[in-house]
């Protein structure tokens, strides 16, 4: 189940660009590699936003967009199978 934590205002986004939560609890974004040849250059990262989020251990933090804007949300990460 997702939980929506912070809304982004005025972040837009460029289909060039991978964007994620960064070690700080920032929105940061880096180039997407294009082919074969790109896994060779180096990836820099550029913050985007200043979120502040705290992140927490068991849960998985993505940015998710919604009719009414940008959001960072996250889900419980599920461990394995019970049998």
């Amino acid at each position: 189940m997702k939980e929506k934590l912070i809304k982004l205002e005025g972040l837009e986004r460029d289909n060039q660009y991978m964007y994620f939560l960064d070690k700080d609890g920032d929105v940061a974004r880096t180039i997407r590699a294009k082919g074969k040849g790109d896994k060779d250059k180096p990836k820099v990262q550029e913050k985007v936003a200043i979120a502040g989020v705290t992140k927490e251990k068991g849960f998985l933090y993505y940015i998710k967009g919604f009719e009414d804007g940008e959001y960072i949300c996250r889900s419980e990460m599920k461990h394995g199978s019970k049998k």
